[in-house]
């Protein structure tokens, strides 16, 4: 009878060691198992493009699996509308989106997919792919700064490709924007020399280039060029924008005046019609100068707009925008219109609307 108890025993213990291993297998099985392409091949794309490629993203485990981020080694590429879960033992899709340079031949980047798989905490996938035959320009946008008309100060624009190509004319959006075609190290690079009409008016200029070209695709381009015209003064900063107290001392700010030609060497401050303002001038320097503007809030409206001009002995004028708008006015607007937020346009004489 012992014997028999003894040997009962010893089956129920093998049986349950035989459980519990069973067990810690399921176990040990029953966590995600991420698998997704090591490589994306986006093929041949124009420079600039955007690209798109559906990639597909399985769950090769018996727990879901979370992909809780992505990331990647530049801000070109990224993986889109991806599967935040996989169930168990299915898949989903993710979109790898590449916004190519401007530049040809390969191009390569990573991304990382960050999972809870145990053996594969980070997915990694490579993504590569061709640009050819496209014209491009270096650089797509040309700022020039500022700019004093009649003062030689030529920038260049450099049109690429990958092969030869034939330059056929380049034309600008405005009569104040000067273009020339340059000369070209190779016979997939040429060149543009823009510079400003003396012409000019005073103020933010933003005018377009329009370059025709032939044997590639697309046969033309637009170039955005945006500069700031100066004449005669140079003033730091170009306008005044005040909060204004309902009461209190008064509210100083001032301008600096850079003398950039002769007919400026000399001027005066026209007077202002607004009581509440005052200005003052001061000599800082050889061709520079200092102007104070002082503003009187308990006598301001609770909306200033006004302009300080200065006039010099040819009767040229150069205004300066001011602008102030009390507290209590700005906190109503907030209160009123929170969705909407203020729009206000000021102008510089001469400047183009």
């Amino acid at each position: 009878m012992d014997r028999a108890r003894l040997g009962l025993t010893a089956a129920l213990t093998g049986a349950l060691g035989v459980l519990v291993l069973a067990a810690g297998f399921l176990d040990a099985l029953r966590v995600p198992k991420i698998e997704a392409p090591s490589r994306v091949d986006l093929g041949r794309f124009r420079p600039g493009q955007t690209v798109e490629r559906v990639i597909r993203i399985r769950n090769g485990g018996f727990r879901t699996l979370h992909i809780p981020e992505v990331r990647n080694t530049c801000g070109c590429a990224g993986l889109t509308r991806f599967p935040e879960e996989v169930p168990p033992l299915s898949h989903a899709y993710g979109l790898v989106r590449l916004r190519m340079p401007t530049a040809h031949g390969p191009f390569n980047t990573n991304l990382m997919l960050v999972t809870d798989d145990p053996k594969t905490p980070v997915a990694r996938i490579e993504v590569h792919g061709t640009a050819f035959g496209s014209t491009v320009a270096v650089p797509p946008v040309l700022e020039m700064g500022l700019v004093q008309p009649g003062v030689k100060r030529n920038r260049a624009v450099t049109l690429r490709t990958e092969g030869a190509f034939e330059m056929v004319n380049a034309s600008t959006s405005s009569p104040y924007l000067q273009v020339s075609l340059g000369g070209h190290a190779s016979e997939a690079e040429r060149s543009l020399t823009v510079a400003i009409s003396p012409d000019a008016p005073r103020g933010p200029l933003r005018e377009y280039i329009f370059a025709r070209v032939r044997g590639t695709d697309p046969p033309y381009l637009v170039i955005p060029v945006k500069a700031t015209v100066e004449r005669g003064l140079r003033l730091t900063p170009p306008k005044l924008i005040v909060r204004l107290p309902r009461e209190g001392d008064p509210i100083a700010r001032s301008v600096r005046l850079t003398v950039l030609t002769e007919e400026w060497a000399s001027f005066d401050i026209i007077p202002n019609k607004h009581s509440c303002l005052e200005t003052s001038l001061q000599r800082t320097g050889p061709g520079t100068y200092s102007m104070q503007v002082i503003i009187e809030p308990a006598r301001a409206p609770s909306i200033l707009k006004t302009e300080v001009a200065l006039r010099n002995a040819c009767d040229d004028i150069i205004r300066i925008p001011v602008f102030g708008l009390a507290i209590d006015a700005l906190k109503r607007w907030k209160l009123t219109e929170p969705s909407k937020p203020v729009q206000t346009t000021m102008s510089t004489s001469g400047a183009p609307q």
